[in-house]
């Protein structure tokens, strides 16, 4: 997900970063924002929530289930309210999802992510002397497994992941 400062920040924080420019330019106009997000992992077929704030959390089930509405969702999923204009916020929000991924070693990266992830954001905007409300979802994903099998060293348990994800 890239936390940290300068050329090493992902493309997580710099959207978030953006995003935050955006809604503080937006709020002199009449705008008021609501900013949520969501963290994922899918490791071994299973949906970790990356935001849980403890380790039992862990067990915890989750389906990707349809609403009334049509939309799709996962169930049991913590949603944090964010502000992106707070950089230590969203740094320390990140460092607790970075800390319950699922990453070996490899021959080729020393903290590889053996787990696709999801980011999501949850944006809701509203304008009240202009009566509009806006809604809007951004969905940022990493995929597992770029590295090249041979070079990488991956055996084993972690192999068999790699390859049914190919």
């Amino acid at each position: 997900q890239g936390s940290g400062t300068d050329q090493m920040r992902g493309i997580i924080p710099r959207a978030i970063e953006l995003i935050g420019k955006q809604k503080m330019s937006l709020e002199s106009d009449g705008w008021a924002y609501t900013i949520k997000a969501s963290f994922l992992e899918i490791y071994n077929e299973c949906i970790r929530d990356l935001f849980r704030d403890n380790y039992d959390a862990v067990h915890i089930n989750h389906d990707i289930k349809i609403d009334r509405n049509g939309q799709r969702y996962v169930s049991n999923l913590t949603l944090k309210t964010i502000d992106p204009c707070d950089h230590d916020e969203v740094d320390a929000l990140l460092r607790q999802a970075s800390s319950h991924r699922a990453v070996a070693a490899t021959g080729m990266n020393e903290m590889s992510s053996r787990s696709h992830s999801v980011f999501t954001l949850h944006l809701e905007a509203a304008n009240t002397s202009q009566k509009q409300q806006l809604k809007g979802v951004l969905h940022l994903v990493d995929l597992a497994g770029s590295e090249r099998l041979a070079r990488s060293g991956v055996s084993g348990q972690r192999m068999n992941i790699y390859c049914s994800q190919v």
